[in-house]
Formats: structure tokens, C-alpha cells, sequence
């Protein structure tokens, strides 16, 4: 014989699960969640970021996805080198451009790279950091390091670690670019 509820613990009941489930829907809150740095990796998962001035700084575009701007030509001279990469949040308006930049320049892996006080040139590394604050690069020779932890040519995979300390030519105001790492395959 089935057992029966009463009117009372039936309404009772549904009152309890109706308050419960509008509780467990007002924690269901689209939160922003701060990105983290990528891990250091070298198998070409496309992924790269910096701390600038000890805030996090990963590549996103609009829609969510690696916003990185990445270019590199691994020839077997100098004069046939070169390698672009720029990390920019596009969904923070407040984020700066970091960018580094060596031309004609043979990357070898296990190898680091000193950034140059020269402007943008053949045989050399260049740091810039763009934002708010104005334009930073790296000004004095030694202010930061380029190394290539991993080069591939056959499966066309290029990572690395880099640091530098860029300058505002005008200010003098610095900006500190650590810990930064980028893994990429390109195809």
C-alpha cells in the first residue's frame, strides 16, 4: 500500500526546493577571471605571455582567443632570419603591447640573445612596451634577454623565455617585461 503525504509537507517541500534552486542560480554569476601566465612549454602549443611591471599579460583577442602576433622566418643565415612577436590583451583596453623584434639575425636553440640600445636593425634584438604611459624600449645594451629553448625547423615549432627592462626616451620612466615565454608551430 503506497504511503501517502500530507497537503502541508508536500507545500513544504516544493517552498524548500523552489528556495533552494533560487539560491544555487544567484551564485551563477559570469565572473571575470584574471589570466594567468601560460606554463613554459616547447611542444608548439601556441601560447605565450609576460609579466609587465608585475601584472599578468596573455595575448586574447575579442573573442577570447590567443590575440598573439607572431612572425618568424627560420633561415639558415642571417641574412634570410627574422622573428616578430607581439603579445597584446585586446580585451583590455588598459593593456600594453610588448614586442620583440630581431632582424637578420641566425636564432640558434640553447642560445640567448642580448637586447641592443640601437633602434630596430639588422643583427639585432629589440624590446618595446606600448601603452598608456607612452612608448618604452630597450635603451642601454644588456637590458634584457632573448633565449631559444627550443627550434625546430622541420616541425617549424620556435619557444623561448625573454626579460628586459624598456625606457621612456622622454621620461625616463621604466617598464620591467619578466618571466615572459612563448611556444609556437606554425604551419
Amino acid at each position: 500500500m503506497p504511503i501517502s503525504t500530507p497537503p502541508r509537507m508536500r507545500r513544504t517541500a516544493a517552498a524548500s526546493s523552489l528556495l533552494l534552486s533560487i539560491l544555487l542560480l544567484a551564485q551563477c554569476q559570469k565572473r571575470d577571471v584574471a589570466p594567468a601566465l601560460p606554463p613554459e612549454t616547447s611542444s608548439g602549443a601556441n601560447k605565450a605571455g609576460c609579466l609587465v611591471n608585475e601584472q599578468v599579460l596573455v595575448p586574447r583577442d575579442i573573442w577570447g582567443r590567443s590575440g598573439t602576433n607572431l612572425a618568424f622566418r627560420l633561415g639558415t643565415t642571417a641574412a634570410t632570419s627574422a622573428f616578430s612577436l607581439g603579445i597584446s590583451d585586446e580585451q583590455n583596453n588598459q593593456s600594453p603591447l610588448v614586442s620583440i623584434t630581431a632582424d637578420s639575425l641566425l636564432l640558434e636553440e640553447g642560445r640567448s640573445y642580448s637586447f641592443s640600445g640601437a633602434k630596430a636593425g639588422k643583427g639585432i634584438v629589440l624590446g618595446e612596451c606600448l601603452g598608456t604611459g607612452g612608448s618604452y624600449t630597450t635603451t642601454a645594451p644588456g637590458s634584457g634577454t632573448l633565449t631559444i629553448t627550443r627550434l625546430d625547423r622541420n616541425a617549424n615549432i620556435l619557444s623561448g623565455r625573454f626579460e628586459f627592462v624598456a625606457t621612456n626616451r622622454q621620461t625616463g620612466a621604466q617598464v620591467r617585461v619578466t618571466q615572459g615565454r612563448f611556444d609556437y608551430k606554425v604551419d
